[in-house]
């Protein structure tokens, strides 16, 4: 019966220490990707760095890119300064799923939400569209299901 409580004991101690590793463990993935989010290459005051972290944050939803037919259906931007979207695009009464992904760099937003960015393609499947493509854009990032409204330069 002592044996069967001392078991007892050390089961339930080596599964708090194990608890613990697991906590610690993912406290510092959190706090890595934390460290990830913040976008590299952006210009350093305030407003832009809100304006960065809000863009991290947006999944953007039914984009027009300005090209004849093409629907940006989500677009995401990264920390690393890249981004990649899940397109279609409509010809006549069909639609043909397709990707496109680059790099992005920011002027100095001009509020929180508001900021002139380019758009470098440098990957694309669409049809009618080839890489490399330099896309000038003011964003407004807004709280809806569309996370974003373009103006295309």
């Amino acid at each position: 019966m002592s044996t069967l409580i001392l078991f007892s004991l050390f089961i339930t101690a080596e599964a708090k220490k194990s608890k613990d590793i697991d906590k610690a463990v993912s406290t510092d993935v959190v706090a890595e990707v934390k460290k990830e989010t913040k976008a590299a290459n952006i210009p350093t005051d305030k407003v832009s760095a809100k304006f960065a972290a809000k863009l991290l944050s947006t999944t953007a939803k039914n984009i027009s890119p300005n090209a004849e037919g093409l629907i940006y259906k989500e677009l995401t931007f990264s920390a690393d300064n890249t981004f990649t979207t899940m397109a279609v695009v409509a010809v006549m009464d069909e639609e043909m799923e397709c990707t496109e992904s680059g790099t992005w760099t920011m002027d100095a937003a001009k509020e929180a939400n508001i900021a002139n960015m380019n758009w470098d393609i440098t990957s694309t499947d669409c049809p009618t569209r080839q890489a490399p493509i330099n896309l000038r854009v003011e964003v407004e990032l807004v709280p809806s299901e569309s996370g974003m409204f373009t103006k295309f330069r």
